[in-house]
């Protein structure tokens, strides 16, 4: 039986979460979600999602050094950063740690569908 991919989505912004979770979900998409770099670490810890996609701006911790501590905890792990204020060294930064897309807020729905698609390919054992 084949294993739904999982996408951790981490946002302080509840509405975004929950959004991502109900859309994604609809998609076939198993869908975490958590409020901060440190809720979302915990997540990548014990669940092993095969994508996350992270906010660039939260609180206490950015997205860019919650990248970097997903990335030693499971380098194969996609990281898609999101950003509601797309700043060119932010964005080189990100992609220097690994991560496979930057995009910014609002996003265009199926935009980020396709990114999360793509994505998936490089996931190993994940299905498209």
């Amino acid at each position: 039986m084949k294993k739904n991919p999982c996408i951790l989505v981490i946002d302080d912004e509840k509405d975004v979460c929950v959004f991502l979770e109900k859309v994604l979900g609809e998609d076939g998409y198993d869908v975490l979600t958590a409020l901060s770099v440190e809720e979302g670490v915990k997540a990548v810890s014990s669940k092993r999602p095969d994508i996350v996609l992270i906010d660039k701006n939260l609180p206490k911790q950015n997205g860019i050094d919650g990248l970097a501590r997903i990335k030693a905890i499971d380098e194969n792990i996609v990281v898609i950063v999101m950003t509601g204020y797309g700043a060119m060294e932010s964005a080189r930064r990100a992609m220097e740690l690994g991560a496979f897309d930057y995009i910014t807020k609002p996003f265009d729905l199926d935009c980020i569908k396709t990114v999360i698609k793509n994505s998936l390919r490089l996931r190993p054992g994940a299905s498209v």
